[in-house]
């Protein structure tokens, strides 16, 4: 079984392995969870949902078409982890930068920003993924298991995107109540 933690008494870090499932998680929800928060910050701000269905088409895809060149640039680099936070750290900025100016800014520079961050959107999934060999021992790699990131996420982002769409919809119900009294 593939040791998640040390068992030193005097050294208590996270092993390599245990580091990597932690980031990868947080990293692969942020990826999966904006989607559903780009389409509720459309509607917040300017009341419709179509143009936040074209901001997750702007931003998915770059990760498309960038994912070869963000692939062998986290392949060349010498330090790929640090290229890979480098480039999760762009996909972050360009979000909160997007969640601050929409409503303030053209429409244009919110889609600038949301094709630059997809751009840096292929080293959260395929990045982090290719870190993973390097990570476990060759005799364990079959016993390792698949995907727990995607066996979370496949359970986890439906539950995110229904709770959030619970909370749009009491949100929408309760301002209709108040407009009909």
């Amino acid at each position: 079984m593939v040791e998640l933690f040390t068992h030193s008494t005097t050294d208590r870090r996270r092993s390599p392995l245990a580091r990597y499932l932690v980031a990868a998680l947080l990293a692969s929800i942020a990826d999966e969870g904006v989607r559903v928060c780009l389409v509720l910050l459309a509607v917040g701000t300017t009341g419709s949902p179509a143009i936040g269905g074209a901001m997750i088409a702007v931003l998915l895809v770059p990760h498309v078409v960038a994912a070869p060149v963000v692939g062998a640039l986290i392949d060349r680099a010498a330090r790929p982890r640090a290229t890979i936070a480098m480039l999760i750290g762009g996909f972050a900025t360009t979000l909160f930068a997007v969640a601050a100016l929409i409503g303030r800014v053209s429409l244009w520079v919110v889609f600038a920003l949301l094709l630059a961050g997809g751009c840096c959107g292929p080293a959260i999934t395929a990045g982090l993924s290719g870190q993973l060999p390097g990570l476990v021992d060759a005799g364990s790699v079959p016993r390792a298991p698949p995907g727990p990131m995607q066996l979370l996420l496949a359970a986890g982002s439906p539950l995110l995107a229904g709770v959030a769409a619970v909370g749009v919809l009491s949100a929408r119900t309760k301002a209709a109540a108040r407009f009909e009294r």
